[in-house]
């Protein structure tokens, strides 16, 4: 590895650690999600979840 190409690791690698203690060190901001009644599920929910699944497991066995 060239001495250019570890300096610019460290500093990258700095540079990384150093944003993540400001954002820890960063007092939480509150979030407010707006949250929106979309009613009684018009299909069987556990029938849908068995669908995906399947449907998943046949695209990574192929």
């Amino acid at each position: 590895m060239s001495k250019v190409h570890a300096g610019t690791r460290t500093h990258v690698q700095g540079c990384s650690n150093e944003a993540i203690v400001r954002g820890l060190a960063a007092p939480a901001q509150s979030v407010d999600t707006p949250t929106f009644d979309l009613g009684h599920a018009r299909v069987s929910l556990e029938r849908a979840l068995e669908l995906a699944g399947e449907l998943e497991d046949e695209a990574l066995v192929s």
